[in-house]
């Protein structure tokens, strides 16, 4: 049985830390399951192909909170520079939006390519390295989160 209201100075503490572990290893499943679904809604409307990597190049462009804009500052992390051939025969030879460190893999590697058809230039790219540290890092903080909300829902039940 849960008692939040008492009297004893004790068993206030063990419910005020129950109720913060308990918090806390909530926050750390939904950052959890909030970074296994993230990748899926980015893919949304995207149509997927393979691309090869050409280079890497430093992006002039900052995003604003609405819109990209251009910035004579370059990014901190090179994107990959790549080539690939949408659905309608377009040829693109792009730097891709996104950045991973580590690099999604060297010059001449292919990778996954996710892009707009109607802006096939602005593109995202994919690998396998990033998915399965995605996965991995999302399973960590569910199995955390799923410890520490454990821990604090026993605090709470005394």
């Amino acid at each position: 049985m849960i008692v939040l209201a008492t009297t004893d100075p004790g068993q206030q503490t063990l419910n005020v830390t129950g109720a913060a572990f308990a918090g806390l290893g909530a926050l750390f499943v939904l950052i959890g399951v909030l970074m296994l679904y993230w990748p899926r809604r980015i893919r949304r409307g995207k149509v997927q192909t393979t691309g090869t990597i050409v280079g890497y190049d430093y992006l002039r462009v900052q995003f604003t909170g609405v819109r990209w804009q251009p910035n004579s500052a370059p990014t901190p992390e090179p994107h990959p520079e790549v080539a690939f051939t949408t659905a309608d025969g377009q040829q693109i030879q792009a730097l891709s939006i996104n950045t991973s460190s580590p690099k999604p893999g060297p010059v001449g590697g292919t990778v996954t390519v996710y892009y707009k058809p109607q802006k096939p230039q602005r593109f995202y790219v994919g690998s396998v390295r990033t998915k399965l540290t995605t996965l991995i890092a999302a399973v960590g903080c569910i199995a955390i989160g799923g410890l520490i909300l454990f821990v604090g829902l026993s605090l709470l039940g005394g």
